[in-house]
């Protein structure tokens, strides 16, 4: 179980970049704020991003979230082709978007701020207040993101790497 909502790992495989494409381009829907005929009948659970050589993709509902504060664990992957040992690198990284963390930072930090205050004036509603929002919201995120990460690398491991 990670304390920190961040997983970096690369992977090493024989199958080529297009054939990863294509296991990828199956199994993805593109994110908008439609529930598709085409993403339920293809059971497609993952909504993301392809170009030439990276891939973002996010489980569930992201369209919903699909502003830069969603704290939704994203896969985001990179693929090149090793010429030199004829093999194709993943490298993967499981984390919350960027700005989403920034502003839980923030929030944070106020958290902090308050619990001193309360402490200072000796006030346990203060207190008992903002331990409990950091309980609850850190709880919360890294929960999601640990069951989140452990299926992001079950399905690349099994559907994609197969």
């Amino acid at each position: 179980m990670r304390l920190i909502p961040y997983f970096k790992k690369k992977y090493k495989t024989t199958i080529s970049k297009e054939i990863i494409f294509q296991r990828l381009e199956k199994m993805i829907s593109h994110p908008d704020w439609n529930l598709s005929v085409d993403k339920v009948i293809n059971n497609r659970i993952l909504e993301g991003e392809l170009d030439s050589s990276s891939f973002k993709l996010v489980r569930g509902r992201y369209a919903l979230t699909y502003g830069s504060t969603s704290l939704l664990p994203l896969m985001l992957g990179k693929i090149v082709y090793d010429h030199k040992n004829s093999q194709t690198i993943i490298t993967i990284v499981i984390r919350p978007s960027l700005i989403g963390i920034v502003v839980l930072s923030l929030v944070y930090c106020l958290l902090i701020y308050l619990l001193f205050q309360g402490i200072s004036i000796k006030d346990m509603g203060i207190v008992f207040f903002s331990v409990l929002f950091f309980s609850v919201t850190y709880g919360s995120l890294m929960t999601k993101y640990n069951k989140e990460q452990k299926k992001y690398l079950e399905l690349l491991e099994t559907e994609i790497l197969m």
